[in-house]
């Protein structure tokens, strides 16, 4: 038997509450104790701040739970790569791919464009 570990932590701010997260978010007993403490801050009335720190795996019900609490309001930060991913494809409004913007620009139009400060 594989025993996975996690660790939250909580840091109350007078106005928000950061939950930190590090392990594995794949398994019930990981997902209850987040959400255990993300029920506890929510009952403070603060907005929620759920930081993905050193999570290494997040399993297809750890995604569904993440969707959960973006759902009820619940801001989700991530650091790295893997995280980052999941956190960006889970936010309601993903920002626009760059090849989205770049495939929107007239090439035709020859005019000179403002680009940070300089011309194009």
């Amino acid at each position: 038997m594989i025993r996975t570990m996690i660790r939250i932590m909580t840091a109350d701010d007078p106005e928000l509450t950061t939950i930190t997260v590090d392990g594995q978010l794949a398994g019930e007993d990981e997902i209850q104790a987040v959400e255990t403490s993300c029920d506890h801050a929510r009952s403070n009335g603060k907005p929620i701040w759920l930081f993905l720190r050193d999570v290494t795996v997040i399993g297809e019900d750890g995604r569904a739970f993440l969707r959960r609490l973006v759902a009820i309001g619940v801001r989700l930060k991530a650091s790295g790569i893997y995280t980052s991913y999941i956190v960006q494809s889970i936010r309601p409004d993903p920002p626009t791919p760059v090849s989205t913007l770049a495939s929107t620009v007239d090439e035709t139009d020859s005019r000179p464009r403002q680009i940070r400060g300089g011309t194009r």
